[in-house]
Parts: C-alpha cells; sequence; structure tokens
C-alpha cells in the first residue's frame, strides 16, 4: 500500500505545468491550467471551483470539452481560485486583449507588451510567439516557396536577384535566417496558426499581399497574372457558403503544386471577400453617433 502511495506522489510530481508564454489562445491556456489543478492538487476539483466562484460546474465543464466560451464576468469570477502568479495573471489579460480587441492599434500594443514580459520573465520561453514572424513579412513566406524551386540557392544575392520587387539585403539575410533557425527552408513543416498573435500577423500578410497585387496590375503581364473579381447583392446567411467555395477552390490550387512538373516562379494567389455595405440599422447608429 505505502508503495501505491509513494508512485502516486511521484506521478503528481512529474506532471507537466502548463507554460503560459507558450501559448497564443487563452482559452486553451485556461483549459489546460484547470485540467492540470485537477490532476495535480488534491483539494482542487471543477465541483470546489465551481462553489467557489459561483459558476455553474455544468458550465465549466462545457468549457473543459471545447463546447462553450468563458464570459468575461464569468472568467473573471473564477481567476482568482485558479493559483496564477502575478506574471501569469497580466500575460493572460494580454492575451485575452490580443484575442478579443477589434482595434488594430491596440492589438499591436498587446503584441508588444507581450514581448516585453517575455524578456522582463526569467523562465519565459523567448521562442514563444516568435512563430507569427513567418507572416508579418510577405517575403519570408515567398523565399520559403522559393526554396523548392530545382536552382535554388540560400544566398541572400541569389534570393534578391530573382524577387521581382526590391527587398533589402539585410532584410533578406534576416530572413533567411529565421527560416533555416526554424527548419523551414525545403520542408513541409507546418506552423502553429492560432491565437491572436497569428490573426494579426495574418492581417498584415494579406495587407501587404492586396498592396502587391494592386502593383501587379500595373506592372505585370496579362499572361503571367489573374484578376477575378464579383460584386453581389449576397444574403448574410450565404456568406460562409460563399467561404467554404473560396475554401474549396483553394485547396484544389494547393493540389496543383503537387503534380509532377518543373517548378519555375512562387505565385501568391489571393481571394478577398468583404463586404461593401452594412445593415441600415448599424449605418443609422453610425450616422446618429456622428
Amino acid at each position: 500500500m505505502a508503495k501505491g502511495i509513494r508512485l502516486e506522489e511521484h506521478i503528481i510530481q512529474t506532471i507537466e505545468t502548463p507554460n503560459i508564454v507558450d501559448y497564443h489562445d487563452y482559452r486553451q491556456f485556461i483549459q489546460d491550467w484547470i485540467q492540470y489543478l485537477v490532476k495535480s492538487d488534491r483539494s482542487f476539483s471543477i465541483a470546489s471551483l465551481s462553489k467557489r466562484s459561483d459558476v455553474s460546474q455544468d458550465y465549466i465543464e462545457l468549457f473543459l470539452e471545447g463546447k462553450t466560451a468563458f464570459t468575461t464576468h464569468a472568467l473573471g469570477r473564477m481567476l482568482p481560485f485558479l493559483s496564477f502568479n502575478s506574471f501569469e495573471k497580466n500575460y493572460l489579460k494580454l492575451l485575452r486583449r490580443l484575442s478579443e480587441t477589434e482595434n488594430q492599434v491596440d492589438r499591436l500594443a498587446a503584441l508588444d507588451r507581450l514581448r516585453e514580459l517575455q524578456t522582463e520573465n526569467v523562465h519565459a520561453n523567448e521562442g514563444a510567439l516568435e512563430e507569427h514572424k513567418y507572416l508579418s513579412r510577405w517575403y519570408f513566406v515567398a523565399i520559403r516557396e522559393m526554396s523548392f524551386l530545382p536552382d535554388f540557392e540560400p544566398s541572400a544575392d541569389w534570393i534578391q536577384d530573382r524577387l521581382r520587387l526590391r527587398v533589402p539585403r539585410e532584410e533578406i539575410e534576416n530572413a533567411l535566417h529565421y527560416l533555416q533557425q526554424n527548419n523551414l527552408l525545403g520542408t513541409q513543416k507546418e506552423l502553429n496558426a492560432n491565437g491572436g498573435a497569428y490573426r494579426l500577423a495574418m492581417g498584415q500578410f494579406h495587407h501587404e499581399m492586396l498592396g502587391l497585387a494592386q502593383d501587379a496590375i500595373l506592372t505585370v503581364p496579362r499572361k503571367q497574372r489573374g484578376i477575378m473579381a464579383q460584386t453581389i447583392a449576397m444574403d448574410q446567411d450565404c456568406v460562409n457558403e460563399a467561404k467554404q467555395i473560396f475554401a474549396e477552390a483553394m485547396s484544389k490550387i494547393n493540389g496543383l503544386a503537387t503534380k509532377q512538373g518543373k517548378r519555375e516562379t512562387v505565385y501568391h494567389f489571393e481571394v478577398a471577400l468583404f463586404p461593401l455595405t452594412q445593415p441600415q440599422t448599424k449605418r443609422a447608429k453610425y450616422v446618429k453617433s456622428k
């Protein structure tokens, strides 16, 4: 019996503690953290958390199963009973801000502060949030795709000579260093694209690419480019169906890259879907506020 107890205590001691700087989605961190507390702290349970925070146990269990999201009110009630230190509380607050705010300036400020917290905390993982850098500049993605060309050379001169748009040599060298360091050249390695940091970087990536598309209309021969668009009035319920059509088209285009044949040029395919109008109720409210 005594041996069994010692074995159980050893298992408890070796449970890995979730490190918040490894997360980009605050909801996933809270899910993992609560499950960690259940396994590692004999005094902690979903029932005790429910009772102390006055949040329904069924509600907490649905959240842990990924079937619902915590409201700000419910999360605020539970936080005092989740044993976070001051660093984790501040970091979690910024992750929530990064995920939920619609203001681009606020999101950038939150991301900058997250980087500062990582530097300030001696236990922070220096690599956290770095993967989003891959999408922060268009040429990171372009250079990675260039690495699949048969005559590719991982040198700034070779890359600079083949990019259609001018990129400073120093920036190309920095991109090469990052791509090599993260084993992204000539590999199909996938990056974790979850959380607010990645959504922010993705927004910046598309912003840059749409700018390049505007330039291509004027500078790239017609045979080497394709511009397709359709402006229509549509029921809001049909938007998700339209997105699915776009996704299926992109999947088919991606499949072309696996066909036998010589890879000669890196192309970017961009399909944009966005509203040009808004419901009358929102428009009326906006006009009134002005």
